[in-house]
């Protein structure tokens, strides 16, 4: 969304305060700043260019939707990201516009493109409908994973033939876990003078997790730098020699949780990718959808 004027940022940046209310700070920082711009990131020795990270881009309502991050996964028209974005934060219903949706790519030969969503796949991992109970982000964010199919058949209608290289899904790794590990997320607002370019890349690693429900919900926590609400629904990605693995999805949630390493204080959650969550996802689980 492109917001024009100091009134309409402001109240982006107080909407996003709603969102985490009594749950963090503005502006969370872990252990300083790591993100950096794509340039600068891809620069550096050792890490994979723009075409690993092909599946990722940015979600959208319409040019008055706040965005979030997200990813095509396993198949090549599933899209995976934070279900707490098609939800009104005050009503706790499914928001009036998701017809006007779209997922635009950050880099690949699909870059600024825009692709539509089937709103008829749209599901939510927190329950057994399609949104109609409604979503407490607050209650819920430890499940807070939705997956929907694109819309390729318009799409290649328009633009040809579409190939995203989806990301894999793994299960998390153990804790702590430092290496190998990327986030790649889009921003949305935020002073210029902190944080100016979108998408940011950053490796960041793994200090804790729980589970919370068995092995059906896991939370992650990382020292991941995260600002604003574009990065919400961001996978956690796993270098892999097949390339890049998603074992988690930012849910936008900052808890406070300590780590071996690192600053004591505030993590960034992530939904970790249990056996249970990665079955709903490619619709291996027996659920009709």
């Amino acid at each position: 969304m492109k917001w024009v004027g100091f009134k309409p940022r402001l109240k982006r940046i107080l909407a996003f305060f709603v969102l985490i209310s009594g749950m963090a700070a503005h502006g969370h920082i872990v252990d300083g700043e790591s993100r950096k711009a794509p340039a600068e990131f891809f620069a550096q020795a050792g890490v994979p260019g723009p075409e690993a990270f092909s599946a990722s881009g940015s979600l959208y309502c319409g040019l008055a939707g706040i965005d979030v991050t997200a990813q095509i996964v396993g198949k090549n028209n599933l899209l995976l990201t934070a279900a707490h974005f098609f939800f009104d934060r005050e009503t706790h219903v499914l928001k009036k516009n998701l017809d006007r949706c779209f997922f635009e790519p950050f880099f690949g030969a699909q870059k600024g493109r825009r692709f539509r969503l089937r709103l008829e796949t749209l599901r939510f991992y927190a329950h057994d409908d399609h949104g109609e109970s409604g979503y407490d982000f607050k209650k819920e964010f430890s499940q807070d994973l939705a997956a929907v199919r694109l819309d390729l058949d318009l799409a290649v209608a328009k633009y040809g033939p579409i190939e995203f290289h989806p990301y894999a899904l793994l299960a998390p790794p153990a804790a702590p876990a430092q290496s190998g590990l990327f986030l790649l997320s889009a921003v949305d607002g935020g002073p210029a003078t902190t944080y100016d370019f979108s998408p940011a890349l950053q490796t960041c690693g793994v200090r804790d997790r729980d589970s919370v429900d068995g092995d059906t919900v896991m939370n992650l926590f990382t020292d991941c730098d995260v600002q604003n609400t574009g990065p919400s629904g961001g996978g956690l990605l796993q270098m892999t020699p097949q390339g890049f693995a998603v074992v988690g999805v930012l849910a936008g949630y900052y808890g406070k949780k300590p780590g071996p390493y690192g600053k004591t204080g505030n993590s960034t959650v992530f939904v970790g990718l249990t056996e249970a969550a990665r079955k709903w996802i490619l619709l291996e689980d027996g659920r009709n959808f």
